[in-house]
């Protein structure tokens, strides 16, 4: 929740940068690297062994050089948060904790008050203004470039066969005897009685099932072959939409399995992937034009590293 957060207020904090004469705190560096770790895939503990530990520092610090050279951006641009959006982003993260106090104790564990973390909010939320406002607006994706990306991505629009199933489960212990074995059976084939009497089926897995699906009236919903173990997976893939299976024995017990619809497999049509596209294309665009914009901030910026390894 607070990791790269703004350093709380103190005396001479130690800097690890300076950009255009605002400072980047020693703590707000430490905090950001376990994170930025984890986002590296390296445990905490390993960085040291990577041998690479250096050049992720350097990495990282760039990032925050890159934050506050953006929150500049949007601060000059007229993006900066207001008050307004920062308390309410403040209550959102203050309502994930019972009390007050609560609150305040996390945020002090981080080295942090309320002040500020209200000051690390304003920053991000700054930032996000600009981008929203400042760089989306002058991002565009033509019909074109979606009809080539659909083109060139085929594979990315096909979707298997796929089945929605109800199933009613009577658990069995994988080491029970016959007698348990056969009881479990009994109990399933009368459960498959009386919905072929007309029984509702979704009402007889609510009323009978042991599985987790039990209160959704066993609905599983969409899923492709491979999703369920073997003896499940070769069985309702065999039913019809409507059709109820017969006694289904897996590492669970016995099922009855009801089919709800079958889908075939297909490509989804470049029409009904449009959006989708545009949206990522967007995406992409919009992550370029920043990059070209911090780099043009990077080129006028007076930027000091003063970090130590």
């Amino acid at each position: 929740l607070f990791a790269g957060a703004a350093a709380a207020v103190g005396q001479e904090p130690e800097l690890v940068a300076t950009v255009n004469g605002a400072g980047i705190t020693k703590a707000e560096f430490d905090r950001s690297w376990p994170a930025f770790l984890r986002q590296k895939g390296i445990p905490v503990n390993h960085a040291e062994k990577s041998g690479q530990v250096d050049e992720f520092r350097l990495e990282l610090l760039n990032l925050l050089i890159d934050q506050e050279l953006l929150y500049q951006a949007a601060k000059s641009g007229g993006h900066e948060a207001g008050e307004e959006q920062v308390s309410a982003e403040v209550t959102k993260a203050r309502g994930q904790f019972p009390s007050q106090e609560e609150f305040e104790k996390a945020l002090s564990g981080s080295g942090l008050t309320v002040e500020s973390y209200s000051d690390f909010l304003r920053h991000r939320i700054s930032v996000v203004n600009l981008v929203r406002d400042g760089v989306t607006p002058g991002v565009t994706v033509s019909d074109e470039e979606i009809t080539g990306f659909y083109a060139g991505n085929q594979q990315n629009f096909a979707v298997p066969e796929q089945v929605r199933a109800r199933h009613i489960l009577i658990k069995v212990d994988p080491k029970a005897d016959e007698a348990a074995k056969a009881e479990a059976k009994k109990k399933i084939e009368e459960i498959i009685e009386k919905a072929g009497g007309g029984a509702d089926f979704a009402e007889l897995a609510k009323e009978y099932s042991q599985g987790p699906s039990a209160p959704r009236g066993g609905d599983l919903g969409l899923f492709p072959r491979g999703k369920m173990v073997p003896p499940f997976d070769e069985a309702v893939f065999s039913l019809e939409a409507g059709e109820i299976s017969g006694p289904v024995l897996t590492r669970f017990g016995y099922h009855a399995i009801k089919v709800e619809e079958k889908q075939e497999a297909k490509t989804v049509s470049r029409e009904e992937a449009a959006e989708q596209i545009r949206d990522f294309l967007t995406e992409k665009k919009v992550a370029e034009a920043v990059k070209v914009r911090l780099e043009s901030l990077r080129e006028t910026a007076k930027i000091e590293n003063k970090l130590t390894n």
